[in-house]
Parts: structure tokens; C-alpha cells; sequence
């Protein structure tokens, strides 16, 4: 199972005698066997502002965590690597693409370079709707009755 294993050894010698173990480990290995787990924190469903903070978390019970590698996309378009290798877990997102949804999901990497798996699927999405609605102006002709004869 993954974890730490520490060892001790003694000897005991041909007439039987025995060292005594002291407790402390003299040899120690690490099993890691799992990658690190990864989600990005639930956004609002829409928002009429052009940059908003983007928060991720990610846990190892062995190792740790080393990295996270961030992405989004933006209308269902191709995934774009945002925030590669950083160690911090939130950040500024600018939506410079303008309206429509962009979708986060993170992955992360632990100690040993044991990589979370990008599932391409989005973690946290959202609906940036910031562009004011464009009004058409129409000119109106006033209705001009016209009557004849008379």
C-alpha cells in the first residue's frame, strides 16, 4: 500500500545474542503509487464582469503536491493552457474573448511526478455576459393623413 515504510535491523549472533532495537528507523522508503487529486472551485453560473478570480485545490496523501497546471476554454472551443506549473491555487482570470462560457478544469503534480490525468471535461464553468445590449436606432416618420377633395 502506498505510505512510508521505515526500517530497523538488529543481529544476533551464534550464541544467540541479541542487538536491541533503538527505535529509530536506519532505512525509510516512500510508496507512492497514486496521483494527486484536483478540482477547481464551483464559479457563479454568469457574471457581467470581464475578470474574476478562479480557485483550484488539489490533495496527495503521500507525496504532496508539486505543481497544478490550469486550463480553459472558451465556447466549447479547443482547451488553452492558462496558469502551466504554478504553485498558487487562485488567480485573476481575464475573459478576453468576450461573451459567451468559459469552462476551467486543473490538474496537479505531486512530489514525485505521479501526474493527475486532464479528464477534458470542464470542473467549473461560467457565463460572462458583459457586452450591453446594441439598440438599433429607427428613425419614425410621422403619420401624415392626407385627405383630397373637399
Amino acid at each position: 500500500e502506498d505510505g512510508r515504510y521505515d526500517f530497523e535491523a538488529r543481529a544476533v549472533d551464534e550464541l544467540g545474542l541479541k542487538e536491541d532495537f533503538e527505535g529509530n528507523p536506519e532505512a525509510s522508503i516512500v510508496v507512492d503509487t497514486e496521483p494527486p487529486t484536483t478540482v477547481v472551485d464551483p464559479l457563479p453560473a454568469e457574471t457581467d464582469a470581464t475578470r474574476f478570480t478562479v480557485s483550484w485545490s488539489g490533495s496527495d496523501e503521500v507525496a504532496g503536491i508539486q505543481y497544478y497546471d490550469v486550463r480553459y476554454r472558451y465556447n466549447d472551443g479547443e482547451w488553452v493552457t492558462w496558469r502551466p506549473k504554478t504553485l498558487v491555487t487562485s488567480d485573476l482570470f481575464s475573459a478576453n474573448q468576450g461573451d459567451g462560457v468559459y469552462d476551467f478544469e486543473a490538474r496537479a503534480v505531486d512530489e514525485f511526478g505521479l501526474e493527475e490525468d486532464f479528464l477534458g471535461r470542464p470542473e467549473a464553468s461560467i457565463l460572462v455576459d458583459a457586452e450591453p445590449p446594441f439598440v438599433v436606432p429607427r428613425t419614425w416618420l410621422p403619420l401624415v393623413v392626407r385627405t383630397y377633395g373637399g
